[in-house]
């Protein structure tokens, strides 16, 4: 019921995310929300409502989850963006809050340079804990998906459709692997059509959920262009990969860090750097040699921080004496902290 009214407000015609998040704030009753803004945008309740119960039951049916705002996966990232969907459908083994994020975007027609920058940039990201976020389009964003497909880093696709009109269609095998170690996410309804209308609105998605962008190859105007502004916006940082003056492939690129919107990436390690806390934390991990039930400790805390001792009890199942052994432990080894009210965080 309660999840009927969350989608049914994305289903008002005229009704902006932006302007849909801001009247939320204020109001924290869906049903009544609606029934509101159902009124004043005219909007005819039941047939939306029934439309709603139908998109209830085709993600049932093609198991996708969906996931609004009071959902603990939703993307914590993205809860910090204004203009934040009220409601997205995602598919996949991974949800995007166990790991930070790094969107690769660029131009659809890339070089042969896109290419192995691409390839270079998602290896590199290789072996630190961080995922890979792109739009699944021809070019660069599917040379990224790929190589971090074959480098069996955890990445996530943000799509323009629903997933039952996945585009493009090419790239099904891809969507397939990416099931297995990442997710398919949407904030269209499962049997929504990919229209151009949709793909900008996608863009602010990508940007939304990952500390970084970086932009490959685009050229003068484009989706990957639309995206670093975004990213821009929600003051993350975007990186920009400089190209040949006269490659209409680099046109966009350098025009970016010409207007101080984006760094000028001349070495990957520029990314990497941000990224070496995690990898310490992974070594301090590793040279513990970590039981398995310190593991499960350490795994829990690390998805729900801050999170309660009695909380990671209960979940657990650990009595209190044998769990405040293991998180001394870790809080000895640095891979925890205690925080007042007896709440844990990872030290990374």
């Amino acid at each position: 019921m309660f999840m009927k009214y969350s989608i049914a407000l994305t289903l008002v015609k005229g009704l902006s995310p932006k302007i849909l998040n801001q009247v939320h704030a204020h109001d924290q009753n869906e049903k009544e929300l609606f029934e509101k803004i159902a009124q004043n945008y005219r909007c005819n309740v039941n047939k939306t409502i029934d439309r709603a119960s139908q998109i209830i039951e085709d993600c049932l049916e093609n198991n996708i989850q969906i996931i609004n705002q009071k959902d603990k996966y939703y993307p914590k990232l993205l809860l910090n963006c204004i203009d934040r969907p009220h409601v997205i459908y995602q598919k996949g083994k991974k949800h995007i809050n166990h790991i930070p994020c790094i969107s690769i975007v660029g131009t659809r027609n890339n070089t042969k340079y896109g290419l192995d920058i691409t390839n270079e940039i998602v290896a590199t990201l290789n072996g630190f804990k961080v995922a890979i976020v792109s739009g699944l389009a021809y070019g660069i964003d599917i040379i990224a998906h790929r190589k971090a497909i074959d480098l069996n880093i955890s990445n996530f696709a943000v799509l323009g459709s629903g997933h039952l009109q996945i585009y493009p269609k090419n790239h099904q095998k891809e969507i397939e692997q990416i099931l297995e170690i990442g997710a398919i996410i949407s904030e269209f309804p499962p049997k929504s059509k990919p229209t151009k209308y949709n793909f900008p609105k996608r863009n602010r998605i990508i940007a939304g959920v990952s500390q970084s962008t970086v932009v490959v190859e685009s050229k003068k105007k484009g989706g990957s262009l639309i995206t670093a502004q975004i990213a821009g916006s929600y003051n993350r940082d975007v990186y920009a990969v400089p190209g040949n003056i006269n490659s209409p492939s680099s046109e966009g690129c350098n025009q970016l860090v010409k207007n101080n919107l984006a760094i000028l990436l001349q070495d990957i390690e520029q990314i990497t750097e941000e990224l070496k806390p995690n990898a310490c934390f992974n070594e301090k991990i590793i040279k513990n040699k970590l039981s398995n039930e310190e593991e499960k400790v350490l795994s829990f805390v690390l998805d729900n921080q801050p999170v309660h001792a009695d909380r990671i009890a209960s979940f657990l199942k650990y009595n209190p004496s044998k769990l405040y052994a293991f998180l001394t432990q870790m809080e000895l080894d640095l891979l925890i902290i205690k925080k007042p009210g007896n709440y844990y965080v990872t030290s990374q």
